[in-house]
């Protein structure tokens, strides 16, 4: 049997009968919090009755008191200090409340869509997150239910073809652990970025691309096109919307190791003010999203996990690198992550 501190445990049952708005959530959140503080032992836990590792950023007013704690690593860092175990639920939803997790409430029908979208907020340092997290939720319902909560809603979708995993690190790392995960594609999402009229949809494939990959290619730029009222890169092959090995060699590094058909993606121009704007509107990233998804479903039919890296972010080589400027304000990797995650919650509701 686990062994919980006695902190943890007022903490399990004083969740199990809390009213939240979404109650399916109460599982995965309650095995985020046992993995996050050790079942409650980790001294931040103890202390200052915080399960979450909740770092004190200034919108937490109110809700907790910043304390100066040094973690497992010996690194110290001001967190989130409460006085009670109801103070520290309360505060984890405030927490998440905040702008850069702005978008989790679409996921809360499905605690694995749920957990798979923070947690590259939440730990980007670490790949498996999620599936640590998911790995805990029997435990956690059996914990809930002890702890007095009747109705567990601990439904991890398992019907789904779908899987999605986003990867990090430099473009080879990436691609290797997909290769290592056994991916059945792989996806990198950048934007182009020109003159303010440039407004091609591009898609890169690696110089060793197989048929299907260059055919995915061009399906999935010929829709954009047509989405976008505009054209598709026209090079001196027969595969138009595809540059195959990258224009100038450039992608072709990005793709190039990977095991299974892999696609660089650039469907419209930042620096194009039009396009630069239809992008800063969630319609259209969710469009854009239900192109990919739609694509991956009709060359992928038989499902598996896809492999979804954001271009530029989280590279090892240059940690601060954002891709280009989004004409208007913003850059390219916050927008290809947003549109990345609505894909991977179609996918993984097999809404395509």
């Amino acid at each position: 049997m686990a062994n919980y501190s006695e902190v943890f445990k007022e903490l399990a049952k004083s969740f199990a009968v809390a009213n939240i708005r979404f109650p399916n959530l109460k599982a995965v959140v309650l095995a985020q919090w046992m993995l996050e503080s050790g079942r409650g032992h980790s001294m931040l836990a103890i202390k200052h009755l915080n399960f979450g590792g909740l770092k004190w950023r200034d919108e937490m007013q109110g809700f907790a008191t910043p304390v100066d704690y040094t973690d497992f690593a010996n690194e110290g860092d001001m967190y989130c200090g409460f006085n009670s175990v109801d103070a520290f639920i309360n505060g984890y939803w405030h927490f998440l409340g905040r702008s850069p997790y702005a978008g989790w409430e679409a996921h809360a029908n499905d605690p694995e869509a749920f957990i798979n979208f923070i947690a590259t907020i939440y730990c980007p340092s670490n790949e498996d997150y999620s599936e640590n997290v998911l790995s805990l939720i029997p435990e956690a319902v059996a914990l809930l239910q002890q702890s007095g909560e009747v109705a567990v809603f601990s439904s991890v979708s398992t019907t789904s073809r779908y899987k999605v995993r986003f990867y990090s690190g430099d473009y080879l790392v990436r691609q290797k652990a997909a290769n290592a995960d056994k991916c059945i594609c792989y996806v990198e999402h950048h934007f182009n970025s020109a003159g303010p009229t440039a407004n091609y949809a591009l898609v890169v494939v690696a110089k060793n691309a197989s048929l299907t990959t260059i055919n995915w290619g061009m399906r999935y730029a010929k829709a954009v096109a047509s989405l976008l009222g505009t054209a598709v890169f026209a090079p001196a092959s027969p595969w138009p919307g595809v540059a195959i090995g990258g224009i100038d060699g450039r992608g072709n590094g990005n793709l190039l190791y990977a095991e299974m058909p892999a696609i660089l993606l650039e469907p419209l121009f930042v620096s194009n003010p039009k396009q630069a704007a239809q992008l800063k509107q969630a319609t259209w990233q969710e469009a854009l999203a239900k192109i990919l998804a739609d694509s991956i479903c009709e060359f992928f039919p038989d499902g598996g996990l896809v492999a979804f890296s954001i271009g530029h972010k989280g590279k090892t080589s240059n940690p601060t690198d954002c891709g280009a400027a989004v004409h208007g304000g913003g850059y390219e990797c916050e927008y290809a992550e947003l549109v990345l995650k609505k894909a991977a919650t179609l996918l993984e509701r097999e809404a395509c």
